[in-house]
C-alpha cells in the first residue's frame, strides 16, 4: 500500500503541476543572449531543500517497507527482491549498466536536459 500510495500521488501531482519541474520548486531560469542560461543561486537552496525533503520521504518509505516485511510478515527480504548478488547477478548488471549509459549518452546527444 505504501508503494502504491506514492505511484497515486505522483501521478496526480504530474497531471495537477505546471510541466516544467524546476519552475514547480521556484528555480529561476533565464536565458541569456549568447545561447547560455543563468540560474538564480538563491532559487538553487530552494531546489536542494526540496530535493533533501524528497529524498528523506523516500528513505523512510523504503525503511517503512522493509521494517512491514520482517516484524508484520515475518518474511525474508529475498520476498521484495532484496538478496546477496550471486554469480549470474554480474552480467544482467553490467547490461543494465551499458543501458543507462548509453540512454543518457544519447539523451545528451539530443540535447535533453
Amino acid at each position: 500500500m505504501i508503494v502504491v500510495g506514492l505511484v497515486i500521488h505522483n501521478l496526480v501531482n504530474a497531471l495537477l503541476t505546471p510541466p516544467d519541474p524546476l519552475a514547480l520548486v521556484g528555480v529561476r531560469m533565464y536565458r541569456l543572449g549568447g545561447g547560455g542560461y543563468w540560474v538564480d543561486p538563491q532559487s538553487l537552496g530552494r531546489l536542494m531543500r526540496h530535493m533533501t525533503v524528497w529524498a528523506g520521504i523516500n528513505c523512510m518509505l523504503a525503511m517503512a517497507l522493509v521494517l512491514i516485511v520482517i516484524f508484520w510478515e515475518k518474511r525474508p527480504l529475498a520476498s521484495i527482491g532484496l538478496r546477496m548478488p550471486r554469480a549470474g547477478d554480474v552480467l544482467p548488471a553490467l547490461g543494465a549498466l551499458v543501458a543507462f549509459y548509453l540512454i543518457g549518452f544519447a539523451g545528451n546527444g539530443l540535447g535533453s536536459l
